[in-house]
């Protein structure tokens, strides 16, 4: 053997992390030992040695390199020994960040061993059989022989564990390995914040007494998501659903988040802003358009979504609203079919909770206080109730809307008010129509037993259909005519019939009522050209109308040039302006007219003045 040597001559040492001890031992045929050296020096590349035992070096480090180490006879520095000592190391180096989100096309990282000339790759907990994947083609992939990329990371139905290790494993040396974390965050809902103070004051309904949120469509309107750490806005789509279920059969509208607005007739939501909190979630606060014309009023169950951006039909969290929304009616925007432009006129035809009836004769006219209070719990629930089982067609429309209460309010098809007219003032079982004097103690009997309120008459028939008008948010108000004609066969004259002595046959005769109020309803009329603004609307039940106690909305165009188009103009024209005719029987059979009259009908047509409680005469809108 040579005096001095190193065994083994060759040795290749791996390093995890952090310091690692090898060792080398040597022999030796000199009297005063050894002393070992390493080069490059340790004081500088991080590895130290120490005798252990006298024959034997340590190096204690953490830095891959080839060392020369050198044992030399202390006797004499000619006589030595040496070996080449290759320290690898398998060292994962991240390139980028170590979290990443739940999405489609997400930033590319890569994660590289260094030093070991050759790893393999392993992640835990398994993204095959964890519910974690990969979006479709896509994998980890090797790139050259020590570096993994990850591309592309999504997860359809959420991780067994958001925390991944990832390891790099020397080949042929399973002490040799290195491991890297990185953290997939999720977005999530954490809070939700549907602004109701905010809201309704914007859309005008803060009045409204019900823990629901109320809006008008044909606006927009704000809401707040927190969400957790891992949105990005760049990344996914915050979007919602709006869910509707009038007739039995639930219909879900997407309002997508855009970039830019849309049409006026279009659900969708734009992201306003997105700000970073102490707690590592982010507030993210969006706008939504609720459609004009083509909205249906009633209630909805609203949902918030977070999606990844290319694939927004994978959901990766919902949360509903804390509460309903109640979509109504907007005569405050333009884009709605009951827009009215002037400010005090709303405040009056939909704001205002109480005004003036007028009643008596024309010559001895008076009036009477209502209270409308459309805007309580009692008259936004059976508004709601009485549109029940109307489908999303029928409640886009103000026409039909307005139609439909007309038949709700009385009860002859099922709704809400008995009509009685005694001829002894008897009031069977009920109360005297005289007794009202506002909406809400009928409507809360109504929703508290079900049963028709008993009785009323025309004037308490129109002060609770201007409730359900106004609290639907189309403006309305009551009207008063006097001497209003009650036409039945539909002519537009009124029959009086007398006996041959010239008594008048009340059951043969139709009726001019001393007066008679129904109300007014402001919309557009796309059905009609050139017949938008009021509407005549009657509540009171006088005669069928497509196989209903209904009648109107017949505008006031309409009524006045006697068009004859829909609904029930012939009939409200007859009303305010129907010609007179008096027959008398004849001794020897049949009859003969002996008087006719064509200014009897329709007279000082009144209604409360905008911002008064003065008389505001209207006959000439009529006629």
């Amino acid at each position: 053997l040579p005096i001095v040597y190193i065994q083994p001559l060759l040795t290749n040492v791996c390093i995890n992390s952090g310091n690692v001890n090898f060792y080398l031992g040597g022999a030796s045929r000199v009297t005063n030992g050894v002393s070992w050296s390493i080069i490059p020096d340790g004081v500088t590349n991080g590895a130290v040695l120490t005798g252990y035992p006298s024959n034997a070096v340590v190096a204690v480090g953490g830095v891959a390199t080839t060392y020369v180490v050198r044992a030399t006879a202390n006797e004499n520095t000619n006589i030595y020994a040496s070996a080449v000592l290759n320290v690898l190391k398998v060292d994962i180096v991240q390139t980028n960040q170590e979290g990443y989100v739940y999405c489609t096309n997400c930033v590319s990282f890569w994660l590289t061993a260094d030093s070991y000339p050759n790893v393999t790759w392993s992640i835990s907990p398994d993204l095959g059989t964890n519910g974690a994947q990969f979006a479709s083609g896509q994998t980890w992939t090797g790139v050259g022989a020590n570096t993994w990329q990850g591309t592309n990371v999504w997860v359809y139905a959420g991780p067994a564990s958001n925390t991944y290790t990832v390891t790099a494993q020397a080949v042929g040396n399973t002490n040799c390995f290195d491991t890297a974390t990185f953290e997939v965050f999720k977005p999530q809902f954490v809070d939700f914040n549907w602004l109701e103070s905010t809201n309704e004051a914007l859309h005008h309904t803060s009045l409204y007494q019900t823990n629901a949120l109320v809006l008008r469509r044909a606006d927009k309107f704000k809401v707040e998501a927190k969400l957790s750490n891992g949105y990005e806005s760049a990344s996914f789509d915050v979007w919602f659903q709006a869910v509707q279920d009038f007739d039995g059969s639930p219909t879900i509208k997407d309002v997508p988040e855009v970039i830019a607005d849309l049409g006026a007739t279009d659900w969708y939501c734009k992201l306003l802003s997105v700000s970073n909190n102490a707690d590592q979630t982010k507030t993210v606060k969006m706008e939504i358009n609720i459609p004009s014309t083509n909205c249906p009023i009633g209630e909805y169950q609203w949902q918030a979504l977070v999606s990844p951006k290319a694939a927004t039909n994978l959901v990766l969290d919902a949360t509903n609203f804390p509460g309903q929304v109640i979509v109504l009616f907007n005569p405050w925007s333009a884009n709605d079919s009951v827009y009215m432009a002037d400010d005090d006129e709303r405040a009056e035809y939909v704001m205002n909770i109480a005004g003036l009836l007028w009643h008596g004769e024309l010559a001895d006219k008076f009036t009477m206080s209502w209270d409308y209070e459309q805007f309580n719990t009692v008259s936004l629930g059976v508004l709601l109730s009485e549109l029940s089982g109307q489908d999303a067609g029928k409640r886009v429309n103000s026409i039909f809307v307005s139609r439909h209460l007309s038949a709700r309010v009385n009860c002859n098809d099922g709704g809400i008010l008995w009509g009685l007219w005694p001829t002894n003032d008897v009031w069977p079982d009920g109360t005297n129509a005289d007794y009202w004097a506002g909406s809400d103690e009928i409507l809360a009997q109504y929703q508290s037993t079900g049963d028709p309120v008993k009785y009323g008459q025309c004037w308490v028939f129109a002060g609770l259909l201007t409730t359900m008008l106004r609290c639907s948010g189309i403006p309305a108000r009551p009207i008063t005519t006097y001497d209003s004609a009650h036409d039945t066969n539909g002519n537009q004259i009124v029959e009086r019939r007398c006996d041959t002595n010239g008594v008048l046959d009340r059951s043969r005769s139709e009726k001019i009522w001393n007066f008679h109020v129904w109300c007014d309803a402001w919309m557009d009329r796309p059905d009609q050209t050139g017949q938008n603004g009021w509407q005549a609307v009657d509540a009171t039940p006088q005669e069928l109308s497509a196989g209903a106690f209904q009648c109107g909305p017949a505008s006031h165009v309409a009524v006045r040039g006697n068009l004859g188009s829909d609904y029930d103009v012939a009939f409200v024209y007859a009303e305010v302006d129907a010609d007179v005719e008096e027959w008398w029987d004849f001794p020897g059979g049949g009859e003969v007219l002996v008087d006719f009259w064509t200014a009897w009908v329709g007279h000082d047509i009144s209604t409360k003045s905008v911002g008064a409680n003065t008389t505001n005469d209207i006959t000439s809108s009529y006629k």
